[in-house]
């Protein structure tokens, strides 16, 4: 563990960063945010000071690059979204039909967050304060990543793949929920096995996404 005279020392001993590097600390003090997030599961337990000593500057040296500890768990969180956001358009990159896409994006999904259950917990379990709602959900991943289902389903529907009079919003979130309730519970509840019956993951995810496309279909 370091000392706080350590943590001091490295903090101060760390050079000026030259032009251009600024960008790069911006990075790796979201990346010790992040660890930090998934290390202890929640944003309340993370402070600014830890962030700092994790990346070996001062806490003085955060303010220079977010406004405050919302802001810079929140732009953590951005960035995991943005590559969500990233994942979920290349898997139906190609794909012909809306059923076929609406199931990539499905697998997309479910894959991410039991690829690395940490960080999915991370992402839905940290709160996004009024005050950074106010002013960055106009560009936020996350809603873009929901409006690709949505505009899917919209697709669907109108083309006659899906069935008529489905709101695709209301679906979008409905499909949301079923996906992110599965990924949660195989997260936190697979460990049980074999004491319950629980399905490998796989089985699961083939299940829930037959249920899904079962409801929506024509």
């Amino acid at each position: 563990m370091t000392s706080p005279a350590e943590s001091h020392a490295g903090a101060r001993g760390r050079r000026r960063a030259r032009r251009g590097e600024g960008e790069l600390l911006r990075d790796e003090i979201l990346d010790a945010a992040q660890a930090l997030l998934v290390e202890h599961g929640t944003a309340d337990a993370v402070t600014i000071r830890a962030v700092a000593e994790r990346v070996g500057v001062s806490a003085p040296s955060i303010y220079l690059h977010f406004h405050d500890k919302d802001d810079l768990f929140y732009e953590a969180c951005v960035r995991r979204f943005a590559r969500l956001a990233s994942t979920l358009q290349e898997a139906i990159a190609g794909s012909a039909t809306v059923v076929e896409r609406l199931r990539l994006l499905g697998h997309a999904y479910m894959a991410y967050g039991l690829s690395d259950p940490g960080e999915y917990l991370v992402l839905f379990g940290t709160e996004t304060p009024s005050a950074v709602l106010a002013g960055k959900m106009e560009n936020d991943p996350g809603i873009r990543a929901f409006q690709l289902l949505v505009d899917v389903l919209e697709e669907g529907v109108r083309n006659g793949e899906l069935r008529p009079g489905l709101d695709p919003v209301a679906t979008a979130v409905s499909v949301w929920g079923a996906v992110h309730g599965a990924v949660m519970l195989l997260i936190t509840k697979g460990d049980l096995r074999p004491h319950m019956p629980i399905p490998p993951d796989e089985v699961v995810v083939e299940t829930v996404l037959d249920l899904l496309l079962d409801a929506v279909t024509v």
